[in-house]
């Protein structure tokens, strides 16, 4: 093999390496050009997509500007007004500071920047192609920045091969406005998507009253502040009130001196300040503050700026987790019956968690079906390793278990010929009621009744794009849902199966799982699994031998008995051969 030369890179090849790591999407473009209007102390905000950005997005803003001078210099690597020696890196406060973000979308697009300072009489324009300038010429402007930004990727086809849809792409950047305007509530921002106004946030005097804009479908009585300080550390924002949880963590958003990021540990936190206030599987919404000394964090630890490194990491997580508890230990909390029956809505994906019996052994749980493999290792307790279920069982399910009892007010302890099972007994009885369902609403799927009054329901953006984009499915699933505005839908007739008031619950719910993922709506899975939930026992209910033994015998009957509807486990099996090792008897 011929021997290969080390070369210096072209710049123009740097630049678009530059590119990927700073723009993925037209949303990140949106999320940088934003933030420099920002730092350029802009009070209101004009963002107009059309094709979710990848034909033509701009940012208008009416901060300072760019002197016209200084215009080719704006689309260059590593050029910027807000640090000028190394001591400024460890003083950051601006949301950009690396210099990159202009000169890396210019490399991938056409961009077209005009701007004027309001010391200058007249503005400029600058024109670029893939990051040649084209045209750099006096122009009359108003004060401020325009920067728009035509065929995204054009010069960097790879990369646009991996854009998803444009509903994608749209719902990426209405979440990214969404993270800008809780960052700034005292700028005003439009929102022009496809040639019409789809968000208008005014300007906010607190954080309090931006919540209302940004989540108009959540009452405001159900936020409830929280703060905090310590020594060069502060925490303020505001979390949602245990009857006002979702399924999903989407509405988890943190800043630190006024820049969102990603805090990966930020659900944990959460988990833990609530306690068992919420259900298992449910998130809490929170939009949290931190203002932090410059000195004490490290900005510059990714390209986009999506993370950041504490200094004391423990000692903010104690904070917050405190901010959390006072706050919602400061009233008392009141649960409606709807709520609850909501929050006993369990979704997980791993909610097995499995401690080493002997520090000294090694052994292997195998669950039923080979829903989930634990397997511990010699001198430790591992945590336990989550494999996705086999298509054909790996685990006989036996034909009879015999029941032994009830352990921790949970999990039924039940005796077979291949060892012992431990079945949640909720997540049992939900599985057998949900089959129930199914059968029994089958002759009736897909037939309307009217509601004798329409119902209201209150929308985010996001969600309301859900039900226009997928209003026929709805409709031939038994949904007549007619939008009102941006954010509020009637529903004007239900599913013959559906009993009167579930209308609000249950598109709430299916809608979540198209946002999830899933691509159609499936009404009738979700409202069978939700009603499944509600008629089945809950965790430290006390129910009779006879009615396990009945949950049981109907279990092994089910179609699928090793989940429940909501993907979680019913059972776990200890083989016998594994408890004889455990046992030294092997």
């Amino acid at each position: 093999m011929a021997e290969k030369q080390i070369r210096r890179l072209p710049s123009i090849v740097i630049d678009r390496i530059a590119a990927g790591e700073v723009i993925e999407s037209p949303a990140s473009v949106i999320k940088e050009l934003s933030e420099n209007s920002l730092d350029a102390g802009a009070t209101r905000l004009r963002i107009e997509t059309t094709a979710g950005g990848m034909d033509s997005l701009v940012v208008e803003d009416d901060g300072s500007g760019i002197p016209f001078h200084d215009l080719p210099a704006a689309i260059e690597r590593h050029a910027t007004s807000k640090i000028g020696s190394i001591e400024d890196i460890e003083n950051i406060l601006s949301f950009g500071f690396r210099g990159e973000a202009l000169a890396s979308i210019a490399s991938v697009s056409l961009l077209r920047l005009t701007s004027r300072t309001r010391n200058e009489e007249i503005g400029g324009i600058l024109e670029s192609r893939a990051g040649t300038i084209s045209l750099h010429e006096r122009k009359a402007c108003s004060y401020g920045t325009v920067v728009q930004v035509r065929d995204l990727f054009f010069a960097t086809p790879a990369r646009k091969k991996f854009i998803k849809s444009e509903k994608t792409e749209n719902l990426k950047i209405y979440r990214e406005i969404r993270k800008i305007a809780l960052s700034s509530p005292n700028v005003e921002i439009l929102y022009i998507r496809d040639g019409q106004e789809y968000l208008h946030f005014a300007r906010r005097n607190t954080l309090r009253e931006r919540l209302a804009d940004v989540f108009p479908s959540d009452a405001l009585d159900r936020w409830i502040e929280i703060h905090a300080e310590s020594d060069g550390i502060s925490v303020f924002g505001f979390i949602s009130s245990p009857d006002a949880v979702r399924a999903n963590r989407d509405n988890q958003l943190t800043f630190v001196n006024g820049r969102w990021v990603e805090l990966k540990y930020m659900s944990y936190l959460l988990k833990k300040g609530y306690g068992d206030l919420i259900a298992h599987g449910m998130h809490p919404s929170a939009v949290i503050h931190f203002t932090i000394q410059p000195d004490m964090i490290d900005v510059n630890v990714h390209p986009a700026k999506r993370e950041i490194r504490f200094l004391d990491e423990n000692r903010l997580q104690g904070l917050v987790i405190r901010a959390i508890q006072r706050a919602l230990s400061a009233g008392p909390v009141v649960f409606s019956e709807q709520t609850l029956q909501r929050n006993f809505r369990e979704v997980s994906s791993n909610p097995l968690s499995v401690e080493s019996l002997s520090p000294e052994s090694s052994f292997l749980i195998e669950p039923a079906r080979g829903a989930v493999l634990v397997s511990l290792s010699n001198q430790q307790a591992a945590l336990p390793e989550f494999i996705r279920p086999p298509e054909k069982p790996s685990v006989q399910i036996p034909s009879r278990l015999r029941q032994l009892g009830v352990v921790f007010g949970t999990y039924i302890l039940a005796e077979a010929e291949d060892g012992l099972y431990l079945i949640d007994q909720h997540t049992a009885h939900e599985r057998v009621n949900y089959e129930k369902k199914k059968k029994q609403l089958a002759s009736i799927q897909g037939q309307r009744q009217p509601l004798l009054h329409a119902a209201v329901i209150r929308l985010q953006p996001d969600e309301m794009q859900v039900i226009q984009t997928h209003e026929q499915e709805l409709l031939r699933v038994g949904f007549v849902v007619e939008a009102m505005g941006k954010d509020a839908c009637a529903v004007r007739e239900v599913p013959l199966f559906m009993d009167p008031g579930e209308e609000s619950d249950t598109l709430k719910h299916t809608i979540q799982r198209v946002l999830d993922g899933e691509e159609s709506i499936q009404i009738f899975d979700e409202y069978a699994a939700m009603k499944a939930c509600k008629a089945s026992i809950k965790k430290n209910d006390v129910i009779g031998d006879h009615v396990l033994a009945d949950i049981l015998k109907d279990l092994m009957q089910c179609d699928d008995p090793t989940r429940c509807p909501h993907g979680r486990p019913t059972m776990v099996r200890i083989s016998r051969d594994a408890m004889d090792r455990l046992f030294m008897r092997s």
